[in-house]
């Protein structure tokens, strides 16, 4: 049934003429009272402070070069890492370093 529901809502006369209906939908806010709930986009400002990552370069281990910038969590993986990545420089996947 047009007009059922509770985000939708029947507007006044269309001017596209008498036997037109537009829905107009409304869309509730997605930021909440209740803190870091899942589906929202805002998360509370302790969440992002808390998590121990720091910057990390990864460098193409065959021309050195530096082409990748991410995070880690050092605490949970305090090794250095080696991850196949894309070196546009060579034009192939090789084998990316972290440097310091």
């Amino acid at each position: 049934m047009p007009g059922h529901g509770p985000d939708t809502r029947l507007s006044s006369p269309s001017p596209a003429g008498p036997n037109v209906i537009e829905l107009t939908q409304y869309q509730g806010s997605v930021r909440s009272s209740s803190g870091n709930r899942p589906g929202t986009r805002y998360p509370t400002p302790d969440t992002r402070s808390s998590m121990p990552r720091d910057k990390i370069i990864l460098a193409c281990s065959d021309c050195k070069n530096r082409n990748y910038f991410t995070t880690k969590n050092k605490r949970l993986h305090p090794e250095r890492v080696e991850w196949k990545k894309y070196c546009p420089r060579c034009n192939a996947h090789k084998l990316h370093k972290e440097t310091k």
